[in-house]
C-alpha cells in the first residue's frame, strides 16, 4: 500500500495500514506533460486501549464491549451491564522522499484526536443459556494527510484530506456450550446517521515565467454508505482459548462530488474556469479473517497471539461506467498485482490484584507486524505497545500507548516521482467503563 496503515482490518480491515485517498487523482498542468497521482486506502482505525496494550491481540484476548469489533463472541465474557467511551489521540511525522526531485519534499506532520467508540452492553439469560447484546459507535477508519510539496522552482502543491468512516454497530453474542460461544456485529455506515464522508483538497499553482501562471484547485467530497457483518467464534478450555473471526466483504455506495476551479493569466489576460460534478460509484470493500489463541499461566498473567489476514487483492473501486481500479496503485484491477497482507500480533497481560479493597491493576505490552498493500510485495510495518488499567467495583479505566513504524513506504503513492516516505506514528487511547447491576 501507499500509506502506513494496513490491517487491520483491521476490518483488518483492514491494515495499514493504509493512508489516504481512494482514487488515483490527475491533476491537468495546461501544457506542461507532468501529472500527479495519489493512490491508497484507507486507514484502518482499532478501538479499546486494553487491546492495543497488548499489541492489537484482541481475537481471544478482549474483555470488554470492544470485542463487538474484535471478535463478538467474546461478549459472552461481560457479565455486567455496562456503558462505555474510548478517546484516540494520533501524531504522525511522514518523511517524504522523491528520487526524481530531491529535497522537494520535507517532514509533514499529522495529528487527530476524537471519541473512537461508544456503546452499551447488555447481559441476559434466555432459554436457560447466556446471551448479550450490545449498541456501539466506532470510528473504522480516518483519513488524514496534509502536504505541501515543492516541485522545481516554480510549482507548489497543497494537499489535504480529512475525514472518518464509522458505524454504527448491533451486536449479539449466545454461549452455545459452557466453553463455546458465538457472536455476530451488523455494521451499518450511512453519512445522515454517523460521520462517513471524507474530504479531500488541493491547489496547484505554476509560474512558468514573467507573463504565464497557473492556479489549479480541485475539491472533492466523498460520502460513504454500505453495511458488512463481524462474525466470531470462542472456545474456552482450561487454560487455552481458541477464537476465529470473519469481516464479510461488501459493497459501499460512493457519492462522489466534484469542484474545480482553473486560472489562467497570460499577457496580463486572466481565464477563469469553474466545473462542478456529482458521481454515483462503488467500492469493493475487502474480506478479513483471522483466528487468535491464548494462554493462561495462571489467573495473573495471559499471554496471546493472532494471525490476520486480509484480501486486499479484492479491494475494487468501479467508477459510472463500469470502469474497475485498485485504490491501492490507481491501475485496473485485473493489472494491479496487489496481494493479500498477513498480520502478527502477540501480547501478554499481568494482573495485580489487591483483594483487600477489591481492585484489579493490568499492566499490557506487545509487538506486531501489521504490513500495508502494495504493488508486489507489502510494505513492512511493524509497532510495539504498553499498557496499563485500573479496574474496581464501579468502573473500570484503561490507557495504552502504541509506537508504529515504516521506512521506504508508500511507493505507490506518487508514482511519478519516484516516492516514498519513513512513517512513525505515536497515539494514546484511554477508555473508560461504567458497570451497572
Amino acid at each position: 500500500m501507499n500509506n502506513f496503515y494496513s490491517n487491520k482490518p483491521k476490518y483488518c480491515f483492514m491494515v495499514a495500514f493504509l493512508y489516504s485517498t481512494f482514487f488515483a487523482i490527475s491533476i491537468p498542468l495546461a501544457s506542461i506533460e507532468t501529472s500527479l497521482e495519489i493512490a491508497s486506502a484507507p486507514n484502518p482505525v482499532a478501538p479499546g486501549a486494553r487491546s492495543l496494550g497488548a499489541g492489537g491481540t484482541s481475537i481471544t484476548l478482549s474483555d470488554d464491549a470492544t470485542s463487538a469489533y474484535f471478535n463478538p463472541a467474546q461478549l459472552i465474557r461481560l457479565l455486567k451491564k455496562e456503558f462505555s467511551i474510548g478517546f484516540c489521540k494520533m501524531r504522525r511525522k511522514e518523511q517524504l522522499l522523491s528520487g526524481k526531485y530531491p529535497g522537494s519534499m520535507d517532514a509533514h506532520h499529522v495529528s487527530a484526536r476524537n471519541i473512537n467508540f461508544a456503546s452499551v452492553t447488555y447481559p441476559f439469560s434466555l432459554y436457560n443459556r447466556n446471551m448479550v447484546v450490545s449498541l456501539s459507535y466506532q470510528e473504522l477508519y480516518d483519513f488524514n494527510r496534509d502536504w505541501k510539496l515543492n516541485l522545481y522552482d516554480n510549482m507548489n502543491i497543497d494537499y489535504l484530506q480529512y475525514g472518518q468512516l464509522t458505524a454504527l454497530a448491533m451486536a449479539y453474542c449466545i454461549q452455545i456450550k459452557e466453553s463455546i460461544s458465538f457472536g455476530i456485529t451488523l455494521n451499518y455506515f450511512d453519512n445522515d446517521i454517523t460521520n462517513n464522508q471524507w474530504n479531500q483538497k488541493y491547489n496547484l499553482s505554476i509560474q512558468m515565467s514573467d507573463t504565464w501562471l497557473r492556479n489549479y484547485s480541485k475539491e472533492e467530497v466523498y460520502t460513504f454508505k454500505g453495511w458488512n457483518a463481524n462474525i466470531g467464534l470462542l472456545w474456552r478450555m482450561k487454560n487455552l482459548t481458541f477464537g476465529a473471526i470473519i469481516k464479510t466483504p461488501f459493497v459501499a455506495n460512493i457519492k462522489h462530488d466534484i469542484h474545480i476551479s482553473e486560472m489562467d493569466s497570460d499577457n496580463n489576460t486572466i481565464t477563469p474556469k469553474e466545473s462542478y460534478e456529482e458521481r454515483k460509484e462503488k467500492l469493493e470493500m475487502p474480506m478479513s479473517y483471522g483466528i487468535g489463541i491464548s494462554y493462561k499461566y495462571s489467573h495473573q498473567f495471559i499471554v496471546a497471539v493472532d494471525f490476520y489476514r486480509t484480501q486486499w487483492d479484492n479491494f475494487i473501486y468501479r467508477d459510472e461506467k463500469g470502469n474497475e481500479n485498485s485504490p491501492i496503485n490507481g491501475k485496473s484491477a485485473s493489472l494491479s498485482n496487489t496481494n493479500p497482507t498477513h498480520q502478527v500480533r502477540m501480547g501478554c497481560e499481568y494482573r495485580f490484584i489487591d483483594r483487600k479493597n477489591k481492585r484489579i491493576i493490568p499492566v499490557r505490552a506487545g509487538v506486531f507486524y501489521d504490513p500495508a498493500p502494495s504493488t508486489g510485495c507489502p510494505d513492512n510495518i511493524y509497532g510495539v505497545s504498553f499498557g496499563f488499567g485500573l479496574t474496581q467495583k464501579l468502573f473500570s479505566f484503561d490507557i495504552a500507548y502504541q509506537y508504529r513504524f515504516g521506512n521506504n513506504i508508500g511507493k505507490d503513492t506518487l508514482k511519478h516521482l519516484n516516492f516514498s516516505q519513513d512513517v512513525k506514528e505515536h497515539k494514546l487511547h484511554l477508555s473508560f467503563i461504567l458497570y451497572s447491576y
